[in-house]
């Protein structure tokens, strides 16, 4: 099978510039039967020589499309920002493909395009006519928006007039989105059907966001003798700034766990809730970047997670269970991931919630370690790649049958 792909960004094994690593791994566990050349306007400006190393990894080929020199100035232009205002629709929804590009592909003999990014649905529409596309999106924009503007105490009054207009543009733009020949692909549940209600006609699906990269799936899950090593990994964004600073409040107001818990913040802004813990005798150890991510979460035994607005699906969450560790988060953190609370995660919704799980770990270790068995178990069996190709190739078919 051929397959041509079009994606915004260009795939990278991990996150790059905040871009997702989603669809690299996709491609790399795409089968052998599946060949696939990407496209990619590589608006995460990898360089070239990054980009021969994903071309070697990936076993494809990589095109690099040219974006427009007008929608480059409305992206990083302070004068582009001000035009960007007055658009009816986000900047990347302009992108098209190149006329030469355009040809080239619809010489290519392909059997379906598979396109990346919910901003590319034009480019969706050049090509429906000729082939059968599958649009990853992965995540409608526009529910983003709607959560973000619901949570007051998270946006002043710039940005919430800003969110606003960016919910105008998405859903105008969404209401577009072709349905003749195109299936839509999205790692959230409620995304799906938040797209789906804005346009009843759209063939619209869910798919379990795989896990990315595993060290040892067999390793005893047993927590450190001396302190439980407890690891918040992620920037101090919008995402995670505000209920990593609550927590820390807590614990802090709970400073008797000092004797018991280690942690370590992986990612870059935390220098507030560090100085507060050590203060109040945490060991913190602060790490802003790693060679290897994946080797690095490994050293700790619990992964918290306080995410307070989201869509979709938390890669990183997935990473931290299907390599053993305890996860415990908010309920944004653990949304559309096949997990049960209590039995393969902790949830929580207060901090108070928070600090009494905590206590109740130090207090019986053997239980927790069940729990984080359980989770990796649940994530490698329903969140792989896999699941997400043999899903996509069996409605393939049967659109072709219809």
């Amino acid at each position: 099978m051929k397959i041509i792909a079009i994606t915004v960004v260009t795939p990278a094994s991990e996150n790059i510039r905040g871009t997702s690593a989603l669809p690299y791994h996709l491609i790399k566990n795409r089968g052998e039967n599946v060949d696939i050349i990407i496209y990619s306007f590589n608006h995460n400006q990898l360089p070239e020589k990054k980009i021969k190393e994903v071309e070697d990894e990936l076993n494809c080929k990589i095109i690099i499309l040219p974006i427009p020199w007008c929608i480059s100035f409305l992206i990083t232009s302070f004068l582009g920002l001000l035009v960007r205002f007055l658009l009816p629709y986000p900047p990347l929804y302009y992108l098209r493909l190149p006329k030469k590009n355009r040809i080239e592909i619809l010489n290519s003999c392909a059997d379906a395009v598979i396109v990346y990014g919910e901003e590319l649905s034009q480019i969706t529409s050049q090509l429906n006519n000729y082939f059968r596309c599958i649009h990853i999106l992965p995540d409608c924009e526009s529910l983003f928006y709607i959560r973000l503007l619901q949570e007051r105490y998270l946006i002043n009054g710039i940005t919430r007039l800003k969110s606003q207009l960016m919910l105008r543009k998405f859903v105008r733009m969404e209401k577009t989105f072709g349905i003749e020949n195109i299936s839509y692909y999205l790692v959230g549940d409620a995304d799906a059907k938040r797209l789906k209600m804005l346009k009843p006609a759209l063939d619209v699906h869910f798919f379990r966001h795989p896990h990315y990269m595993v060290m040892d799936e067999h390793r005893e899950i047993v927590f450190h003798a001396n302190k439980i090593k407890l690891l918040i990994a992620g920037q101090a964004n919008l995402y995670m700034k505000y209920g990593a600073e609550k927590v820390c409040e807590g614990l802090c107001h709970s400073s008797f766990l000092n004797k018991y818990y280690h942690i370590t913040f992986l990612g870059h802004g935390w220098n507030k809730c560090i100085n507060q813990l050590l203060q109040k005798g945490f060991e913190v150890q602060s790490l802003d970047y790693v060679d290897n991510y994946i080797e690095e979460i490994c050293k700790h035994d619990i992964q918290l997670t306080p995410i307070v607005i989201g869509t979709g699906t938390k890669g990183k969450v997935l990473d931290a269970m299907a390599n053993g560790l305890l996860l415990v988060g908010t309920p944004y953190s653990l949304e559309n991931i096949a997990i049960k609370n209590n039995y393969s995660c902790l949830e929580y919704y207060t901090v108070d919630e928070l600090i009494s799980s905590l206590v109740k770990i130090v207090d019986d270790r053997k239980v927790y370690e069940r729990i984080a068995e359980n989770g990796r178990r649940t994530v490698l069996q329903n969140h792989n790649a896999n699941s997400f190709w043999g899903e996509v190739l069996a409605n393939y078919y049967q659109k072709l049958r219809e």
